[in-house]
């Protein structure tokens, strides 16, 4: 997928009027099949949320923040996004509104 930075998030698909439609988020559009594994390609990349990087090694990490922000009375509404989208870097901000 030429990733630069050690890897990311790939997006398949977006669903329609959810907070990452509203950022313009974009699904992948192609169908193929790595070691028996069906993927949609061609969508947004995440790189980073609110510059913590998405690696291989950052993902048990970063369920870890996800879970204990659910648990907290003050959540944050707002991600800062790093995308790779057609090959260039851009970034996205998502809201969550209550």
């Amino acid at each position: 997928l030429n990733v630069p930075g050690g890897g990311g998030l790939l997006i398949e698909s977006v669903v329609r009027f959810s907070p990452a439609d509203y950022a313009g988020l974009q699904g992948g559009v192609d169908k193929i099949s790595i070691d028996g594994k069906k993927l949609v390609i061609g969508g947004d990349i995440i790189m980073s949320i609110n510059d913590f990087p998405l690696t291989r090694n950052t993902l048990d990490k970063l369920n870890e923040m996800w879970e204990a922000s659910l648990e907290s009375t003050e959540r944050q509404n707002s991600y800062k996004l790093e995308v790779l989208r057609g090959g260039q870097i851009e970034w996205v901000t998502i809201d969550f509104k209550e």
